[in-house]
């Protein structure tokens, strides 16, 4: 691509539109070989060109606007981008009309980027939009529409919960199979969401299977440093850590990581949410005191990059609040908890599997500090919540069950606790295996509530 552009330079000039526009692709091409950062001034130097020779209105010169505000995204983050997409689009309307196909890939980046800035809240009406602009536009099959008919589900998925997005990226999976094969990188990423989807809903045993085929396919077809492959990896980490637990998903988690710091660069959003994973499973098996640091480092990188008010942002600091419950105790990490809390409810919604998950912890704090008799109504609202996002068999739900059974045991005797264990007990048995450490952790609960009946 090198040698087109220079050819074309020196036959046409270093201002002709083909030249121009051979440099736009040689750009695209570097931003993918060698990352948005490389790319960035290489855009810049061809706005200027393509302004000065074709003016600020062009076509070509709006394309080149747009690539320059993806790039600058992937650079620098959303918010950075956010004015770039704005201006360009109102530009984008005014010259080419609404349903351009420039003009509809220019929303929805801009939805994107209000999705990473503002929550997915405040990105699903825009997402709508442009999905029926879209479908009328480019028709059902397109494979920009597919990709916002993705992007809408993930939105959905952030705001009312896997189960609701489940049907959703079945659809979309199934149309991706259809218009682009199976090994198509878009379908690979679906089956990606599709297997997160049914991990936050059926369990991470039944999303296991579907990580490591995914996997296989992704390091066959794009190769074992593609971005997607590295995301899927952590995903596939992740279930190993809530099946086999943390020890055996550590090694996965610092071999991705290291990957992705070499091919993404440390602020990559990814490469932060194998940090904060990697966080996690250190916490779980070398101590709150070793995790603390890998947390607040996290923390603040993704503060920096991606906004105090992003979903991963708003989970690493409910991390944080955890590790600093059990290093500096419950009445110190409190405030955190309720602050986080107070952010997710807003940003994510009450229901949001993250919320709940902070809600939960917050309730463990306060059990902690104000006594069982505080906490119990409160486990007792999560655990609804949770039945009805999660399912009862999820982790997360008999983890508030487990909890709500301590409360019981605390306000109300062993006696009132002992069938709750057990029911908790046998739950896990089946979900989650027999040598799992939550599955082992209500097995000594039981065990305690029985001698104290007993005695």
């Amino acid at each position: 691509m090198a040698t087109v552009h220079v050819g074309r330079e020196r036959i046409l000039g270093c201002d002709h539109p083909d030249t121009l526009r051979a440099r736009n692709v040689l750009a695209a091409v570097i931003h993918s070989t060698e990352g948005p950062a490389a790319a960035l001034p290489v855009f810049r130097d061809i706005l200027a060109a393509q302004q000065r020779v074709l003016g600020p209105d062009h076509p070509d010169t709006l394309l080149i606007r747009a690539n320059l505000a993806l790039t600058l995204h992937d650079a620098e983050g959303a918010a950075a981008a956010l004015p770039l997409y704005r201006d360009i689009l109102a530009a984008q309307q005014r010259v080419l009309g609404p349903d351009h196909p420039d003009t509809l890939r220019t929303r929805s980046n801009l939805a994107i980027a209000i999705d990473n800035t503002e929550g997915a809240a405040a990105a699903l009406p825009l997402y709508r939009d442009i999905l029926a602009a879209r479908e009328r536009v480019l028709g059902p099959d397109h494979p920009d529409t597919l990709r916002t008919r993705i992007h809408l589900a993930g939105a959905i998925d952030n705001t009312e919960g896997a189960a609701a997005a489940l049907p959703l990226y079945r659809d979309i999976l199934a149309a991706r199979e259809r218009v682009l094969g199976p090994d198509h990188p878009d379908t690979l990423r679906t089956r990606n969401n599709l297997a997160g989807a049914i991990d936050n809903t059926e369990g991470a045993a039944a999303a296991l299977p579907l990580y490591r085929d995914i996997l296989a396919a992704q390091q066959r077809v794009l190769g074992p440093d593609h971005p997607d492959t590295l995301l899927t990896r952590n995903n596939l980490a992740g279930a190993i850590d809530n099946t086999e637990g943390a020890a055996a998903a550590l090694p996965v988690y610092r071999e991705t990581l290291t990957a992705q710091q070499r091919v993404l660069g440390p602020d990559h959003p990814d490469t932060l949410l194998t940090r904060n994973n990697l966080a996690g499973a250190i916490y779980h098996t070398e101590g709150a005191a070793a995790a603390l640091p890998v947390y607040r480092e996290t923390l603040t990188a993704q503060q920096r990059v991606l906004g105090p008010d992003h979903p991963d942002t708003l989970r690493t600091r409910s991390n944080l609040a955890g590790a600093i419950y059990h290093t500096e105790g419950a009445a110190a990490a409190l405030p955190l908890y309720r602050e986080t809390l107070t952010a997710q409810q807003r940003v994510l919604g009450p229901d949001h599997p993250d919320t709940l998950r902070t809600r939960n912890n917050l309730a463990i704090a306060i059990d902690n500090t104000e006594g069982a008799a505080a906490a119990l109504p409160v486990f007792r609202d999560i655990l609804a919540a949770r039945e009805r996002v999660l399912g009862p068999d999820h982790p997360d739900t008999l983890r508030t069950r487990n909890n709500l059974a301590g409360a019981i045991y605390h306000t109300e005797g062993a006696a009132a606790a002992l069938p709750v264990f057990r029911d908790i007990l046998a739950a896990r048995e089946r979900v989650l295996g027999p040598d799992h450490p939550d599955t082992l952790r209500t097995r000594n609960n039981l065990a305690i509530a029985t001698q104290s009946v007993e005695s």
